[in-house]
């Protein structure tokens, strides 16, 4: 096979970087070129100035916007010049530094440690009047880890305890009693006064009595059973549809 070499291909142009001042070689085509690599074109675009470490006194680059800020080269020069003092925190045991007039007073590394610190065996009222308390920076319901003690198990998520007398802050072993989901929206169910929203019938089919929401006044039946047994049988008849008694009286014909 044959090849066909450009001039631009096999020609090449020395040249010297703008910014560190290497030589380096370029074809024809990109004889234009000023930086011998991209780390070159970026330090020239950034234009880094110099500030002198208050500390040693070596010079170091840094970002013009930064000038009057970075007055340190590393932050082993900084903690020099401050007489920064190491600590162990109180909570979590790990070491931290600390200006040097704070060395009798700082006792934890950060906020969130002094915090849970402060609060260990403190009990707590969350927005749902449920205890709570913090243990080893974790947030623990009272009556689920009374609960998980009692039985020797770590309850599931699907899991929920009840209070028996539906005082939510008392959280006796004898007031409390494990139910799942379903099982718990089914007690408060039943237990919740619906009677304020409600219409009593009859049940066309067993005459058992029954009650409605207001907006389901034409069932006629208790239950689905009742309902099939009816048309098994040929006694349902479909009664025509009755619409709410609306009051169309005005004020002048009273």
């Amino acid at each position: 096979m044959l090849f066909y070499f450009t001039f631009s291909m096999v020609h090449t142009v020395k040249k010297e970087c703008e910014y560190c001042g290497k030589s380096y070689r370029r074809t024809w085509q990109n004889r234009r070129q000023k930086f011998c690599s991209k780390k070159c074109y970026g330090h020239s675009i950034c234009k880094f100035v110099f500030n002198e470490c208050k500390c040693c006194g070596i010079r170091f680059r840094i970002v013009p916007n930064r000038k009057n800020f970075a007055l340190f080269c590393s932050r082993k020069c900084y903690l020099q010049y401050h007489k920064a003092v190491r600590k162990k925190c109180l909570f979590c045991n790990k070491s931290f530094i600390v200006h040097h007039c704070r060395k009798d007073k700082a006792e934890f590394c950060y906020v969130s440690c002094a915090s849970t610190m402060h609060n260990i065996g403190r009990r707590k009222f969350d927005s749902k009047t449920y205890v709570e308390y913090c243990l080893k920076g974790n947030k623990i319901v009272e009556h689920r880890a009374i609960m998980e003690s009692i039985r020797g198990i770590k309850l599931k998520k699907k899991e929920i305890v009840h209070h028996i007398n539906g005082i939510k802050s008392d959280n006796r072993p004898e007031n409390l009693q494990v139910m799942t989901s379903s099982e718990h929206m089914s007690f408060h169910g039943k237990t919740r006064k619906r009677t304020k929203y409600r219409i009593k019938k009859f049940c066309e089919r067993c005459n058992k009595e029954f009650s409605i929401i207001p907006h389901q006044y034409l069932k006629r039946f208790c239950s689905k059973h009742c309902y099939l047994e009816c048309l098994r049988d040929g006694s349902f008849r479909k009664k025509p549809m009755l619409l709410k008694p609306k009051n169309h009286v005005k004020e002048g014909d009273i």
